[in-house]
């Protein structure tokens, strides 16, 4: 299967003790990477989830890339 042609919508959540701190814009088969930074200052619980809009009838598959964590001073 080509996940390129997948025409459901996916976005993407991100959760700092339980308050949502991010959220991606719609991401298709043919989104590019989305490049994006998400401040984690003082959260103990990191919570990602994807949440599926729209369904084309196949499996959805979201996924995290190259992701680097920096701790600032």
């Amino acid at each position: 299967m080509d996940y390129r042609s997948y025409t459901g919508t996916v976005v993407i959540k991100f959760y700092g003790d339980g308050k949502l701190i991010y959220t991606s814009k719609e991401i298709t088969g043919d989104t590019d990477l989305i490049p994006f930074e998400v401040d984690l200052n003082g959260v103990k619980v990191l919570k990602i989830e994807s949440n599926i809009i729209n369904n084309s009838g196949v499996a959805a598959h979201v996924g995290l890339s190259e992701a680097t964590l920096f701790k600032y001073k």
